[in-house]
This record gives C-alpha cells, sequence and structure tokens, in this order.
C-alpha cells in the first residue's frame, strides 16, 4: 500500500517542497517515518528489526525533513 502512495510522484520529486521558505514533511520522508514506525511496532511484537540504523537520525523520532534528495533512499529500494 505505501507504494501506492507516492507511485505517481517522480524519485526525484520525492523530496519537494511546495511552499517556498517552509519546510513541510515531504513523501521520501513520510514513507521513511511510516517503515522505521512500523517497524518499531514488529519489534515490540518480538520479531527482527528489518529497518537500517542508519535511517533513524532521518526517520525516528525529532527528525526534520531534509531537502537533499541523495540522503534518502530511492523508490526502488523503498
Amino acid at each position: 500500500m505505501p507504494r501506492k502512495l507516492a507511485a505517481d510522484v517522480p524519485d526525484e520529486q520525492m523530496c519537494a517542497q511546495p511552499i517556498a521558505g517552509r519546510v513541510m514533511n515531504h513523501a521520501a520522508f513520510i514513507l521513511g517515518h511510516l517503515a522505521w514506525a512500523s517497524d518499531n511496532c514488529m519489534l515490540l511484537l518480538g520479531d527482527t528489526r528489518a529497518f537500517e540504523d542508519k535511517y533513524k537520525e532521518l526517520f525516528g523520532m525529532g527528525a526534520k525533513p531534509l531537502s537533499d534528495r541523495s540522503l534518502y533512499p530511492t523508490k526502488a529500494v523503498s
């Protein structure tokens, strides 16, 4: 289902900010944060962690969306 949410968004636009001068949660951040939260729920249920630790800073609690597309995984990885 999450892939369908951004299916028509070009990969290079996944970090686009729609309003100049205002930082908003972009598609790459939202999908990553959902994956991070889901992974934490699975961990609480006794399953193993699937989410790579390197992404915790990007998507974990208190993370802020960044405009640098190269910092986020591509749509193919997601």
